[in-house]
């Protein structure tokens, strides 16, 4: 009898736990399907209940469906070459990000309306891989359609293909990039005349050199480690073009950081001419996977650095420091910083003061912008004129 009763109490507790638990979707897809349409599809179970969040900044979320299906067509308040970021929670999270776990969330995906993502998030039936593969006449490794990444890569981001134009530094708001229809700014900047592409007037005064032995970047390992990273610098070293979760496909690994993770949304901004980024984790310490030495959490003023790869006891602007904690005072900026909560207690990252891509911002160096034979001009990728990160936070 004793056993009979244990045993009627398991199988009641189990049919307890069994109605109450929830099953995570996984897989999620953002597909735009028109400029103004995104179908969504994610793997679940039938009949359980699941909730779709939408956002186009990363810091709001609206929950804008909830339904036992594993497929929903967003077609209200979508608009042409605007950012969605959208993820599926089971239906257990009230509040999104806040109640979201590993296990009852999916992870964010991202839709460029109106064009499929050429990267992924596609339909079984898309003719997307052909973009930059060819099957049997392929000129480059792993069937590219040209003879380096680099030169896949441009055949659609030199404004031809893609609403990110990586030359000009340049985000269309209407798939052309004529000056008469106002596209916006990018976040990362512009290369400028970039491997054979020579029609750019966006004229930086420095780029992240394509071309460039990896190992050659400032602040980098040193030849002779065992550590170098013997590549030429390009597109890929950067971006992952299949397979990274990360922001802007970042990839997940470097010479000196192996499990890079970057999280940030593209915020369109069509008020004051741009795009920018909200970061919120993990851009420094993906710079780090080139720029180690550069990486330091204290140090500058008066305090050496001590954390740094190759340069302990010299001094370094620190990085995941907020302006709102100096220590002589809070400062303020209007710089990009880090973090969740878009004010100054976010944090200093490399891209506060830099730009990805390209600068056009102006120099003191020598300059050589008209071929008068003096020193090419640099401003060392800086995104405001001179000095001029410097005087946005320490105002004097």
């Amino acid at each position: 009898m004793k056993f009979s009763r244990i045993a009627v109490f398991i199988i009641v507790l189990t049919l307890l736990v069994s109605s109450t638990a929830y099953s995570a979707p996984t897989d999620l897809k953002a597909i735009p399907v028109s400029g103004f349409q995104v179908d969504l599809y994610w793997k679940g179970l039938p009949g359980e209940t699941y909730k779709v969040w939408l956002s186009t900044d990363g810091e709001v979320w609206q929950n804008i469906y909830i339904g036992v299906t594993t497929a929903y067509s967003v077609s209200q308040g979508i608009e042409p070459y605007v950012n969605y970021y959208f993820v599926v929670t089971d239906a257990s999270v009230a509040n999104y990000p806040e109640d979201a776990t590993v296990t009852n969330a999916t992870y964010e995906a991202v839709a460029f309306p109106p064009n499929q993502h050429a990267h992924a998030y596609y339909s079984k039936n898309t003719d997307m891989c052909s973009a930059c593969h060819l099957t049997h006449t392929a000129v480059g490794n792993k069937l590219l359609r040209e003879a380096t990444i680099n030169d896949t890569c441009m055949t659609c981001h030199d404004g031809t293909g893609s609403k990110y134009n990586v030359v000009e530094g340049l985000v269309s708001m209407d798939g052309t990039f004529a000056p008469e229809n106002n596209p916006l700014k990018s976040a990362a900047g512009p290369f400028g005349a970039i491997l054979d592409i020579t029609s750019s007037t966006a004229n930086p005064t420095s780029i992240h050199t394509i071309g460039n032995v990896v190992y050659e970047a400032p602040g980098g390992n040193p030849m002779g480690t065992g550590e170098e990273w013997n590549e030429p610098l390009g597109c890929s070293s950067c971006h992952d073009a299949h397979d990274s979760p990360n922001y802007r496909m970042i990839t997940t690994a470097t010479p000196d950081n192996r499990k890079v993770r970057v999280k940030g949304y593209a915020v369109t901004d069509q008020v004051y001419g741009r795009e920018h980024t909200n970061y919120v984790l993990g851009m420094s310490e993906f710079c780090m996977g080139c720029h180690k030495d550069f990486y330091a959490t204290k140090g500058a003023g008066h305090i050496p650095a001590t954390d740094t790869y190759n340069a302990n006891g010299t001094y370094r602007h620190p990085v995941e420091v907020a302006p709102a904690d100096y220590e002589k005072g809070p400062l303020d900026t209007s710089l990009p910083l880090e973090g969740e909560f878009n004010d100054n207690r976010d944090k200093v990252m490399c891209l506060t003061c830099h730009f990805a891509h390209g600068s056009v911002a102006e120099t003191n160096d020598v300059g050589d912008k008209n071929n008068d034979g003096g020193t090419p001009a640099t401003n060392y990728l800086l995104r405001m004129d001179y000095r001029g990160v410097c005087q946005d936070c320490h105002k004097k």
